[in-house]
């Protein structure tokens, strides 16, 4: 019986030993991996600006409804801010459904949105990321589009937005994430940028 005890404990010391090991070698390069991964959808839905920055290095605190900070990136050309990406979710069928959207801040509308994180069902909810339906956000704003409770809704619902047939929900998710950072971004101060 000790015999076992102390070969399960060796085992046990050795396995952790090597989960421990290779988590060290490898958080670095996932980390930077995500990074990239971010870089290239924050340089996405801010494109139509063509920023003369890199926006992952010009970051600012925004601060969300439930009182958290998420991230804001700017997108810069010369001297004068002229877009921001932020980052939201809303409720969709399968669990949260992660949108960054990039806004222009002269005039508030949305420059691009791109999925950052969803579980929707496989040729339903997760056709939100074809191209036609997250170009339909292109050029919204909360000043000139149909909304319903002040924000983007499907048509459906009284909105403006074409939702995928058969999952109306996850469409629903996106419009709320969407509204979210465009509320975000109607609450931040550039200065007189706007």
């Amino acid at each position: 019986m000790i015999r076992l005890i102390a070969s399960l404990t060796i085992v046990t010391i050795v396995c952790g030993a090597a989960l421990g090991l290779i988590y060290g070698i490898t958080k670095e390069p996932i980390r930077k991996a995500e990074l990239q991964e971010k870089g290239l959808k924050i340089d996405a839905v801010l494109s139509d600006l063509s920023p003369e920055n890199n926006p992952v290095e010009n970051i600012i605190p925004v601060i969300n409804e439930q009182g958290d900070t998420v991230e804001g990136y700017l997108a810069i050309n010369g001297n004068d801010t002229v877009g921001i990406a932020i980052a939201s979710s809303g409720l969709g069928f399968a669990g949260p459904v992660s949108i960054l959207t990039g806004i222009n801040i002269t005039n508030g509308q949305v420059t691009g949105i791109e999925v950052l994180r969803q579980e929707e069902t496989p040729g339903l909810g997760a056709r939100i990321q074809e191209q036609w339906f997250l170009d339909q956000f292109k050029g919204k704003s909360l000043n000139n589009s149909e909304l319903v409770n002040n924000n983007l809704a499907v048509v459906k619902d009284g909105g403006d937005i074409d939702a995928i047939s058969g999952a109306t929900i996850t469409p629903r998710a996106v419009c709320e994430a969407v509204s979210k950072s465009l509320h975000l971004f109607e609450n931040l101060d550039f200065g007189g940028g706007r």
